[in-house]
């Protein structure tokens, strides 16, 4: 989360020029702040979703590939042996 918090100023910090222009051709601050925010929750809602499929996945791949080693250690060490 903290690194969505940091892109995000980042992404801020870059955009200073486009806002003050926007603001010298007379658009409201309202409607800028507004942008920004539909910005900002679009970008996390899209980052979360994503890391929630892949991380739901990667971690059901790894429970399924770890989880038979680890019972087969628990009841029969000899067979890793083999």
């Amino acid at each position: 989360m903290r690194l969505l918090i940091y892109l995000q100023l980042i992404f801020l910090k870059d955009r200073k020029n486009e806002i003050g222009i926007y603001l010298s051709l007379g658009e409201k601050r309202s409607k800028i702040i507004f942008q920004i925010v539909t910005e900002v929750l679009v970008v996390t809602i899209v980052a979360l979703t994503v890391a929630l499929f892949l991380g739901t996945g990667i971690g059901t791949t790894l429970l399924a590939t770890v989880l038979p080693i680890i019972s087969i250690v628990r009841l029969n060490p000899k067979k890793i042996m083999i």
